[in-house]
């Protein structure tokens, strides 16, 4: 399999190569829903089965609970050379930060980022400009982070 961008082809080998593919995959396997690895075949634990028979929202909030709590979130950064870990008070400054946000309103990406650096530390930034805060958005980090911050 290959893919192009612009007048680039780029050879796919593996999940590894496809970036939403790898993610989802990842994030499946933290939460114990599915089982297998390389050279494997892949399958749903008990976990995975009641996961699919649990209603849509369930299944979102199970997601974002195991990529906020239990995702190392360095599977975002495709660029080695920041250590295996980030800071453990990341996520929870992160969150508390993204509570006191607006919602329904664009955030500028890079303003978000230098509060918070200048809280946690030298933390480098690519490519993302903007973001907006929605009303379930912010229910859902009130709801990550235990109630209201």
């Amino acid at each position: 399999m290959e893919s192009k961008i612009g007048e680039r082809v780029h050879r796919i080998h593996s999940e590894y190569d496809v970036w939403p593919v790898y993610f989802i995959h990842s994030l499946l396997e933290v939460g114990g829903l599915l089982e297998g690895g390389a050279g494997r075949r892949l399958r749903l634990t008990v976990r995975g089965e009641q996961f699919l028979a649990s209603e849509p929202p369930i299944q979102a909030w199970f997601l974002l609970e195991t990529w906020w709590h239990h995702t190392n979130w360095l599977i975002a950064y495709l660029f080695g050379g920041r250590g295996e870990l980030l800071p453990y008070e990341l996520t929870l400054t992160t969150l508390g930060h993204l509570i006191k946000l607006p919602v329904e309103k664009s955030i500028p990406f890079e303003d978000f980022t230098d509060r918070l650096i200048r809280q946690i530390g030298d933390y480098r930034y690519k490519m993302l400009h903007a973001f907006t805060i929605t009303k379930l958005g912010r229910g859902l980090l009130q709801a990550v982070a235990g109630g209201p911050f």
